[in-house]
């Protein structure tokens, strides 16, 4: 889906961008990361909705260890901000 693929850009280089801080240099390509934030629905089942002010913020996304980085990594954490989906949500007006 759109959505999906609007989300998963997001994350992969979200997610570039906080393994390079931990291990202290540049990453280029990583197909551990292209693998594991790629958009299949099963890659982002690990989240919870963020709330602010009793309106949905975003959400947080979890990588267990192995999925987009090594053991010795740790889990990841993503928090994609709702402008990033928002366009695609449907509004209900009753």
């Amino acid at each position: 889906s759109k959505v999906l693929k609007e989300i998963s850009d997001y994350v992969i280089k979200k997610i570039y961008s906080l393994k390079s801080e931990r291990i202290g240099e540049l990453i280029d390509k990583d197909e551990v990361i292209e693998k594991g934030a790629s958009p299949l629905i099963g890659n982002y089942l690990n989240y919870i909705f963020v709330y602010e002010n009793e309106d949905i913020s975003g959400i947080n996304f979890m990588f267990p260890n192995f999925q987009v980085g090594s053991n010795a990594e740790g889990s990841y954490e993503v928090f994609v901000p709702k402008k990033i989906y928002e366009e695609y949500l449907k509004v209900s007006k009753e």
